[in-house]
């Protein structure tokens, strides 16, 4: 009984909304996300070069999802902020990041959704190129990681994100529209050269995770207004 209290309190409120959690997270993230942008620098550049400007927006996938979390961190950070100073200058008096606010749900929903999509997306995409013959280096098992700790990590702090319908169907269309720019005009991720023959499979796998994760960002919400009726 006491070892399974101990689990437990890791992944409780007090231990993983802490300060000494939430800021090596909030840290760990945004250097994810500075090197996922460089990572898609070069990309970028021939994007903007030999497409409209504003195709740029939808050409990095993990390290805006990793942004969004970022963000998600510095919401509960307000949380926290709010718990021990009072509603004077808890998140609730800011309207545009309080838990009802369609910024912070569409934020929320958005970190979810794609995290959840590009750490699974990924992961599966650098297997399918060892499967076609492609090494593994070290750069590969550090993104793999990478890339899991970022699916991982949307699903332990899901339950103290503020989704809402309007965040969720934002997102969710962002995310499906995003799967269509990347698609049709060619803007996805770079991929092995062998697995170009794939890509109306890796096409409709992609939109299958952003449907699976618009899915599971609703029933989160759904299970959250349970909790709350129940109170």
């Amino acid at each position: 009984m006491e070892t399974k209290n101990r689990i437990s309190f890791f992944f409780s409120h007090s231990f993983l909304c802490n300060r000494n959690v939430l800021w090596p997270l909030f840290v760990c993230n945004m250097l994810g996300t500075i090197y996922g942008f460089e990572w898609y620098r070069y990309q970028l550049i021939e994007t903007i070069h030999t497409q409209p400007a504003w195709f740029a927006i939808f050409v990095p996938d993990s390290p805006t999802a990793s942004l969004f979390f970022t963000i998600s961190v510095c919401f509960l950070f307000w949380d926290q902020n709010k718990g021990k100073t009072g509603k004077q200058t808890g998140s609730e008096d800011i309207p545009l990041i309080s838990r009802h606010s369609v910024l912070r749900g569409f934020v929320d929903a958005f970190a979810f959704i794609t995290s959840y999509k590009y750490g699974i997306w990924a992961v599966a995409m650098i297997w399918a190129g060892n499967w076609k013959g492609l090494p593994l280096v070290w750069q590969d098992w550090m993104l793999m990681v990478s890339h899991l700790a970022m699916t991982m990590e949307v699903f332990i702090y899901a339950k103290w994100m503020k989704f809402t319908w309007t965040g969720i169907l934002l997102a969710g269309s962002w995310t499906l529209l995003n799967d269509y720019m990347d698609y049709h005009y060619g803007i996805f991720p770079s991929l092995f050269v062998l697995l170009h023959p794939y890509l109306s499979i890796i096409q409709w796998f992609t939109v299958a995770l952003s449907i699976t994760g618009i899915g599971l960002a609703v029933f989160v919400l759904f299970k959250a207004k349970k909790h709350q009726r129940g109170k």
